[in-house]
């Protein structure tokens, strides 16, 4: 009924709830297709989680399908910070508005639970301002990991009064007999199998396509229950389908996982060091198994985040670790050869693997993935980065000055190979209060990068909310 409305000129937002493998994403990719080909304009974005990627980064890949143009920057020092976010947030809406006059949008970012704060404050202004647009934007995400005190639960009641929200429930025992008779290839499930098959998986739709396709239809009466995702019970299906895999492959898996859900053929060959033909012959086998799904644009993905948290699990701490550590290096070479390469990628893969002697790299991508963060007037994402710097500063209290940190991003100049567009200088206004003392007491990471944070914005906004800001780090 939205899509009709917005298809009429009144657009809006629609909440899909669910647990993981209830659907959501087969759900979106259905009213994509159908909305295609009755001439929408479909864009799709997939948040991650917000240590791997950029402020706003699913806004930054909606905004390029659909217009071709990247998500401008700011210079730090200039106006109001929450003023340059509201215009910035305003144009976003006016560009998807510009690209609905020629064809109604159908805009979807799937597993929004992930995103960074600013992307949900997007999402609420999207809400807000969307109505006189031909433009629907469909975001789904996971209940349970919108509790009290995440970034999605804080923006829930938001869009539940302004937004339309369709919550998804496990399938019947009806539905659970035709889904498994046609994973089955036909085969015919009922009676006390049946009953075994709806009590273990509970309705969910995943939960009942992997079963089945892991005992062939011959559903044992005695199956245990596989209670949340990714239950052990899953983990185990997914593992044996693994192991059934040549090494290639299951490498592949491996540091695929470790890279995110979605997997880049190049990156993958940088790490194992083969050429891009093997790395695709490894994806086609996973795809075989169903395991790795191959999109419309040619990227791979796993199937279901289920499936990509059991097998990353699977490798250990210490499996990891060094994976982790395969992965910047390869990341870093990269960015020397002059390939394009997310700072915010970085800084995760080097801090994940700080135990192996990474922590002053990962201090260093951390503080330049911040900078950027502010530049793009993502501060909750900034203050995160500058979170994970100080972390590793206690990690390895060699690896570099707190006090650096938390200075003025106007004069810190990074690396010219990491930002090559420093900051511009600007000078305290007189009006301002003197900067802060960082206190010796100041030790919780978390205070520390809220200061941080803070004491970057300070030159560009007015002393009330400058020590509103600051306030957190000191109670």
């Amino acid at each position: 009924m939205l899509l009709e409305r917005a298809a009429g000129g009144v657009g809006g937002v629609v909440l899909v709830a669910g647990e993981a493998g209830l659907g959501k994403t087969a759900l979106c990719d259905a009213l994509c297709s159908a909305a295609s080909q009755d001439g929408w304009t479909v864009s799709w974005a997939a948040a991650t989680p917000a240590s791997t990627v950029p402020g706003l980064w699913p806004w930054r890949r909606l905004l390029s399908s659909l217009d071709g143009r990247e998500l401008p920057g700011v210079e730090v020092g200039r106006g109001d910070p929450d003023a340059a976010r509201v215009a910035q947030f305003d144009s976003i809406v006016g560009r998807i508005g510009d690209v609905a006059a020629g064809s109604p949008v159908l805009a979807v970012i799937d597993d929004v639970h992930w995103a960074d704060p600013a992307t949900l404050a997007m999402v609420v202004h999207f809400a807000a301002a969307s109505r006189p647009l031909r433009a629907c934007l469909i975001v789904t995400y996971r209940p349970e990991d919108a509790g009290p005190g995440t970034p999605m639960g804080e923006v829930v009641p938001w869009l539940r009064r302004l937004a339309i929200e369709v919550p998804l429930s496990p399938l019947g025992r009806g539905d659970v007999a035709v889904l498994a008779a046609d994973v089955a290839g036909g085969l015919r499930i009922d009676g006390e199998l049946l009953d075994a098959l709806v009590n273990a998986t509970g309705g969910n739709p995943l939960f009942v396509s992997e079963v089945v396709r892991q005992f062939g239809g011959r559903i044992p009466s005695t199956l245990d229950r596989l209670a949340g995702p990714p239950s052990p019970a899953v983990a185990a299906i997914v593992a044996a389908r693994v192991a059934r895999l040549s090494a290639l492959c299951r490498e592949v898996l491996a540091v695929g996982s470790a890279i995110g859900r979605t997997v880049n053929v190049g990156i993958l060959s940088r790490v194992l060091a083969v050429d891009a033909e093997k790395v695709l012959a490894g994806l086609g086998e996973a795809v075989d198994a169903a395991v790795i799904g191959e999109r419309d644009d040619g990227e791979f993905e796993f199937r279901h985040p289920v499936f990509h948290s059991a097998i990353y699990d699977g490798l250990g701490t210490a499996g990891r670790a060094s994976v982790h550590a395969r992965i910047a290096t390869a990341l870093e070479a990269a960015l020397s050869d002059g390939v394009a390469v997310e700072l915010a990628a970085l800084a995760h893969h080097f801090g994940r693997s700080a135990p192996l002697g990474n922590a002053a790299k990962a201090a260093r991508y951390a503080i330049a993935a911040g900078d950027e963060a502010m530049l793009a007037l993502a501060y909750e994402t900034a203050s995160r980065r500058y979170t994970q710097a100080l972390a590793m500063l206690d990690l390895d209290p060699a690896a570099g000055d707190r006090v650096a940190v938390c200075s003025p991003v106007a004069m810190r100049t990074p690396p010219p190979d990491v930002m090559p567009t420093p900051p511009r200088h600007t000078k305290p206004r007189s009006d301002s209060p003197p900067p802060p003392v960082v206190s010796r007491t100041w030790r919780a990471p978390r205070s520390d990068a809220q200061a941080a944070a803070a004491w970057k914005s300070w030159a560009t906004t007015r002393p009330g909310r400058f020590w509103n800001a600051l306030w957190p780090a000191l109670a």
